[in-house]
């Protein structure tokens, strides 16, 4: 259940001439709670699932009006009402990295926003302290080091006046631990897109609308099966009009969608793994976690 910013402000902001506070310091987060059927775990696992996702940025001169990039803390996590470890670990308690926009420059945005979509493009390389609660996994590597590279965008998610919007998210990076290895060293790829329609400006029928879902996940371990596989689905979301709001909120939805897992890439899953998961919730973004253009 993953975790980013563009050059925009917390919430949405004027121009300045003097930076004040604002200007270099920012928070931004993804949150979900949900049910899981299967969690592609098990049957019937039926897991209530919390994951929250943050950074408390510092943003270095000549700050995100000309350019986005420097140090910060994360904070990030998942919790169930399951015992197994990989879904309840502070995955950042806390964790420390240094960030760049590279497309968020002035000499790079140019006058007719070529690069306009290239602005959620962030690199990164962190340092996370690791948390897996309960005495019996004190066993487990307890930090981690990852670097990459993350894309995520928000397209009209929560805005009523466009008929179609979409959710990007896309990684490649380099991380040392999982949770039962120290020294796993493995490179990722992902890419996660969610598509819908709506009836805009139809007051309370634009709260409604079914999307399309295409999950792709692929690892440098390829007897992983879990990290190697292509899933396909479909949902119906629920979602209030936050385009005219000047406010810390910047993305929520309820939701509901079914996922299944279409292929694996390498090793084939046990039969006895589901291929299908289904999930409700809610999620919701504080500030510029997804950029939106």
């Amino acid at each position: 259940m993953i975790l980013i910013v563009a050059s925009s402000m917390i919430c949405g902001a004027e121009e300045r001439v003097n930076h004040g506070i604002a200007d270099w310091i920012s928070f931004a987060a993804n949150l979900e709670a949900s049910r899981h059927d299967t969690q592609f775990f098990e049957p019937h696992h039926d897991a209530n699932v919390g994951s929250w996702d943050s950074r408390l940025e510092i943003w270095l001169p000549p700050y995100r009006e000309a350019g986005a990039y420097g140090p910060y803390i994360r904070f990030s996590g998942i919790k169930a009402n399951k015992p197994d470890a990989w879904e309840n670990v502070f995955l950042a308690a806390p964790g420390c990295g240094f960030q760049i926009f590279p497309f968020s420059f002035k000499s790079l945005k140019g006058e007719d926003q070529s690069f306009r979509f290239l602005g959620p493009l962030r690199l990164y390389g962190e340092y996370n302290r690791q948390d897996y609660w309960g005495e019996e996994n004190s066993w487990r590597p307890r930090f981690q080091k990852k670097a990459g590279a993350d894309y995520w965008l928000d397209w009209h998610g929560n805005d009523y006046r466009y008929s179609w919007w979409a959710e990007i998210w896309g990684g490649i990076w380099w991380q040392s631990a999982n949770e039962y290895d120290g020294h796993y060293n493995t490179s990722f790829g992902a890419l996660n897109v969610r598509t819908g329609l709506r009836v805009p400006s139809a007051e309370r029928l634009s709260w409604f609308t079914p999307y399309l879902v295409m999950d792709s996940t692929s690892s440098s371990k390829h007897t992983s099966y879990w990290e190697n596989r292509f899933q396909l689905g479909g949902g119906l979301r629920i979602v209030p009009d936050l385009a005219k709001k000047e406010a810390a909120l910047t993305r929520c939805f309820i939701f509901v969608e079914n996922i299944r897992t279409c292929s694996y890439y390498h090793t084939q899953g046990p039969s006895s793994i589901p291929r299908t998961d289904h999930r409700f919730g809610i999620g919701a973004t504080i500030g510029s976690w997804f950029y939106q253009p």
